[in-house]
């Protein structure tokens, strides 16, 4: 018995991935997928999380569809060695970075978005050139045994297997993103710390929303509702709760989100800044000095100002936590580059020309101090 991790070695090891022609076939197949097994996928949600259709196109399959395209539109770009700068000594040479598959690479995804959080990094991964072992969420148990047993017929470099973190606890060759709880996260964390393996971990936390005194009540309450029970409110960058002043605690959701009162935004800004750096930040105000100040005197993952979670489907931003919300960053040309070994490269012009003199270090054992 051979285990998918050692045929998915001996793929990486055979080159068959680096080529551009191969990246792109296996992106075109994943569109395939998403196309032919739509209805086999809304399905499986709908067993899984009791998510309508139009929710799952909306949520789940349009996101990664935008990924791919993505992904193929720019994929000669993202591959292109890139050019730097050089000093004097190496005017007459080329010095590059060249971007380099890590291998294979383990992808665990998460049980409320189990489609879009599992397959939006792997579009990164397969583009970037590398093989991946992809360990859906047995949560979503229909989920789950959809990609494991359709995406196998569709990627000749992907695995979808049931293991799951031991992976990185016996082996030493593979990148992890992993998109999770805070307390598995660190359970990981110190299986891949064993082998020195790389992650990316999205991990979530508590986001607040600050409400100014200068705000359209209303929208701003429709706004929040909507971010806080998309996906029936299982969402890792939903607002948590809710910061305003005493004169507007009945206004906005009081039964809803917990509302905490605060005198100003400079109390509202020093009550976010004493907890855990969150995973996102969201502050409405009619007056754009207001929300700038809040965008900069807050550390967050990412940043929404008079919205909620519509940041995130921007692929020209980068997604990811700080702090006790994760570290490292997706979504677009992202991901790609969290897959990616950015190699420092300088090949000299001829190895029998010396363009600068050199001289031998003198050796201090014959040196003589006057």
């Amino acid at each position: 018995w051979i285990s998918p991790m050692d045929c998915l070695r001996a793929t990486w090891m055979s080159g068959k991935t680096r080529p551009k022609e191969f990246r792109v076939t296996q992106l075109e197949a994943l569109c395939h997928f998403l196309e032919e097994r739509q209805a086999d996928i809304q399905h499986a949600l709908c067993e899984d999380l009791h998510k309508p259709c139009f929710e799952t196109e909306f949520t789940e399959i349009l996101l990664v569809r935008n990924e791919l395209a993505n992904a193929l539109n720019n994929l000669s770009c993202w591959m292109k060695d890139e050019k730097v700068n050089k000093n004097l000594m190496t005017q007459l040479d080329c010095a590059f970075i060249q971007k380099d598959p890590y291998g294979v690479v383990l992808i665990i995804g998460a049980f409320n978005f189990p489609i879009q959080l599992t397959l939006l990094p792997l579009v990164g991964a397969i583009a970037a050139g590398n093989c991946v072992i992809l360990k859906p969420s047995e949560v979503s148990s229909c989920t789950e045994r959809l990609l494991a047993e359709a995406l196998p017929c569709y990627l000749d470099s992907v695995s979808s297997s049931i293991a799951s973190f031991a992976l990185l606890k016996n082996q030493n060759e593979a990148e992890g993103f992993l998109i999770w709880s805070v307390r598995v996260g660190k359970i990981i964390m110190t299986a891949a710390a064993k082998h020195v393996t790389p992650l990316t971990l999205e991990l979530g936390g508590k986001s607040p929303c600050y409400v100014d005194k200068c705000c359209n009540f209303q929208n701003a309450a429709n706004r929040i509702v909507w971010g806080k029970f998309l996906n029936a409110g299982q969402t890792c960058i939903a607002p948590d709760y809710v910061i305003c002043t005493p004169i507007m605690q009945e206004e906005v959701l009081a039964p809803i989100l917990p509302i905490f009162t605060v005198n100003d935004m400079e109390e509202a800004i020093h009550f976010i800044n004493c907890r855990d750096r969150p995973l996102a930040v969201y502050a409405f105000s009619c007056d754009n000095k207001v929300v700038n100040e809040v965008l900069d005197r807050t550390s967050s993952g990412g940043f929404c100002g008079n919205d909620t979670l519509l940041h995130v489907s921007l692929i020209t931003l980068p997604f990811g936590g700080i702090g006790c919300s994760g570290f490292g960053k997706y979504h677009g040309k992202f991901t790609f580059d969290t897959f990616t070994h950015f190699r420092g490269c300088l090949l000299r012009i001829r190895s029998d020309t010396n363009l600068v003199p050199r001289k031998q270090t003198q050796n201090r054992s014959n040196s003589k101090t006057f």
